[in-house]
């Protein structure tokens, strides 16, 4: 995201994982997010899931049901941040799985996650 300082130059806006977070987290305040294993595989299955983000810490078997679901149904999934920051976020208990429910919330959260996993070293 570019935004222009006051002499008419564009200026880089660092996307850092609290940046991301902080996006979900008002995502989330807007009721357009839903977390577990159950309510987000049924929202896969309904089409009303729009991206999916999976804990890293989430059990490997749990993690390949989810991304096999959404690959089956073309819901883009992410693999990111751990289950205290994504329930942090949300203000819950820790959460392995969360879906975005909204098709705005989840392009900008897609674009930034994109833009987060590019500046993160391997």
């Amino acid at each position: 995201m570019a935004v222009k300082n006051n002499k008419s130059q564009s200026v880089e806006i660092e996307i850092t994982p609290n940046r991301v977070l902080s996006f979900i987290g008002l995502a989330a305040k807007a009721g357009r997010i839903i977390a577990g294993f159950d309510s987000v595989s049924i929202s896969i299955g309904q089409k009303t899931a729009k991206l999916v983000i999976i804990a890293r810490d989430t059990s490997p078997g749990t993690a390949r049901k989810i991304e096999s679901l959404c690959i089956k149904e073309h819901v883009p999934v992410y693999r990111f941040f751990d289950k205290n920051s994504l329930g942090d976020a949300l203000g819950k208990s820790p959460k392995a799985i969360v879906a975005v429910m909204d098709e705005n919330f989840a392009r900008e959260i897609a674009v930034k996650m994109d833009r987060l996993i590019r500046n993160i070293p391997e």
